[in-house]
């Protein structure tokens, strides 16, 4: 039964956070990312995103009834997945991976590694690893 739970923590995470964001970046259809205003760029498809992702995360750790850890490990495989997936979208469309998504990347795992850690100080001593 801890497994399910396990898993549904997973899954109710995703939905808090990443189905969201979603919504957020991208209600409007297709988004010409050479053409934004500042506000676009840096809120909406930067912090955003990178929020939702870092949350994503952490609140897998806080949702998952044991092996904290394992969640989080379990997450922060499943953005970088979602990163290259991104990534390789963007590359595959430009023919080059431009700056804008570099920075996006790049700060979709940094959010990713500071909520894990975060989820470590929290639960380092009550269900981090034990099951």
């Amino acid at each position: 039964m801890k497994w399910i739970k396990w898993i549904l923590g997973i899954l109710l995470a995703g939905i808090i956070t990443i189905w969201p964001a979603n919504l957020i970046m991208h209600h409007t259809g297709k988004v010409d990312m050479d053409n934004l205003n500042a506000f676009q760029y840096w809120v909406k498809f930067l912090t955003v995103p990178a929020l939702a992702f870092g949350s994503f995360l952490f609140l897998a750790c806080v949702f998952v009834p044991v092996q904290k850890k394992y969640a989080g490990i379990t997450v922060f495989v499943l953005n970088i997945v979602f990163f290259g997936m991104g990534a390789y979208q963007h590359y595959s469309d430009d023919g080059v991976l431009k700056s804008v998504y570099l920075l996006r990347y790049i700060c979709f795992t940094a959010f990713s590694i500071i909520a894990f850690m975060a989820a470590y100080k929290m639960y380092k001593n009550r269900h981090w690893t034990e099951g």
